[in-house]
């Protein structure tokens, strides 16, 4: 339960500014309009923040972590080559193993390319690009499935001959110009799904399955494990975290692979963003800290207008701290409901600012609210009006009580 004397101080606050609505309105706007402009702000900076992020997804490599097979390595000083079965590679079960509990990753995948003969419906003997992916990894080859189904566990623990292969070359690849069976060397696969772009493989198999297929050795590779993480901060922690399981589960990895990853890329771009946001919320600031010198000039007018009120109050045995608490609890309630306001104003104001944006750029561009930034918009205002009433209080208790009675 709240202390009485605090009840009867938010009371008090609260009859005090209704009384003076006018006064109340006006004072309180500077803190709605600061409040509206750092939750606007902070709203299109999370939007920004989240754009920027799918696309550095999307258009880099600055989230990937990648494991790849050495082709050579230095004896006395002279590269030589290594055999394949010297190289080092993950299985699908090792993938699984290493990756289990990884901080801060978002997924994980065997990833082998090669060159495959496939048989057009119109033209035999063709070579084509092949990639082998596990269930799952089309989306970090940053492949959108269009038609059908992406692979399963279900087809990997069964080892199936399942494919998928691009839209646009389906009409050429397939007789039915869609699903049906699709013929690679000597090994016939079922295609389930179909692939968005041009820019895209023209067949995507289970990685197990790609040495399988009877291909030329030169034209292939042993998979390389690709580690994609969740945001760019978690970068650095995700490839330490790989390396130290490496280094306790196979001691000579670094002799026979390589992990690497944009990391200096990754680092640039979080602090970018996170700069970004921190520019926001400075010039935003600024607005927040005029609307808490508004609210000061006013409490201190009303100091002076009450200066007999509180005279009497003090002569009829209300204490220094009692006036003390009651005008700086105005302060904090004016400011509470200015941020309440200016919160739910800046929000739509930002969710109207990004439509025009889309319809002006073309861009996916959307506003983003996140629980941290409303808070902090909120939480600024409640510290604005209790850091600028920290001296209307105090001059209002230090007055005497008979000078108080006598002031005109």
């Amino acid at each position: 339960m709240l202390d009485p004397r605090f009840r009867q101080a938010v009371a008090e606050a609260r009859a005090a500014l209704v009384q003076h609505r006018l006064r109340t309105v006006l004072s309180g706007l500077g803190i709605v309009i600061g409040v509206a402009s750092i939750s606007a702000v902070l709203a299109m900076g999370d939007g920004l923040e989240a754009f920027a992020r799918e696309q550095i997804a999307a258009s880099t490599g600055v989230l990937d972590v990648i494991l790849a097979p050495q082709r050579t390595r230095t004896v006395a000083g002279e590269r030589q080559p290594l055999r394949e079965e010297d190289r080092f590679a993950l299985d699908a079960a090792g993938l699984a193993d290493l990756a289990a509990g990884l901080p801060g990753l978002a997924a994980a995948t065997l990833w082998e390319q090669g060159t495959v003969e496939v048989a057009y419906a119109d033209t035999a003997g063709v070579l084509v690009d092949l990639v082998g992916v596990l269930p799952g990894g089309i989306a970090l080859g940053d492949f959108a499935l269009g038609a059908g189904r992406d692979f399963t566990a279900a087809d990997l623990a069964a080892d199936r001959p399942v494919c998928l292969v691009p839209a646009a070359a389906a009409a050429r690849l397939l007789p039915g110009g869609e699903f049906g069976t699709l013929r690679l060397e000597d090994t016939e696969f079922a295609v389930i799904g179909l692939l968005d772009g041009d820019e895209v493989p023209p067949v995507v198999v289970l990685q197990p399955r790609v040495a399988r297929i009877d291909i030329d050795p030169s034209t292939t590779s042993l998979p390389s494990a690709l580690f994609r993480a969740v945001a760019v901060e978690d970068v650095p922690a995700l490839q330490d975290a790989v390396g130290a399981r490496l280094d306790a589960a196979h001691p000579d990895w670094r002799e026979r692979a390589t992990l690497v990853s944009y990391r200096t890329y990754a680092d640039q771009a979080a602090r970018g963003l996170l700069l970004f946001k921190a520019f926001m919320v400075a010039i935003t600031g600024i607005a927040l800290l005029v609307g808490g010198i508004g609210i000061m000039n006013v409490l201190l007018m009303s100091v002076g207008e009450r200066t007999r009120e509180i005279g009497i109050r003090r002569a009829m045995g209300a204490r220094a701290a009692d006036i003390r608490r009651q005008v700086f609890v105005e302060a904090v309630l004016m400011c509470g409901a200015g941020a309440a306001l200016g919160a739910g104003l800046g929000i739509a104001g930002a969710y109207g600012i990004a439509f025009v944006l889309r319809r002006i750029s073309g861009n996916p561009f959307h506003a983003a609210v996140t629980w941290p930034s409303v808070a902090f918009a909120i939480g600024a205002s409640v510290v604005v009006g209790m850091v600028f009433g920290i001296l209307p209080a105090r001059r209002a208790a230090g007055l005497q009580p008979v000078d108080a009675i006598r002031h005109e």
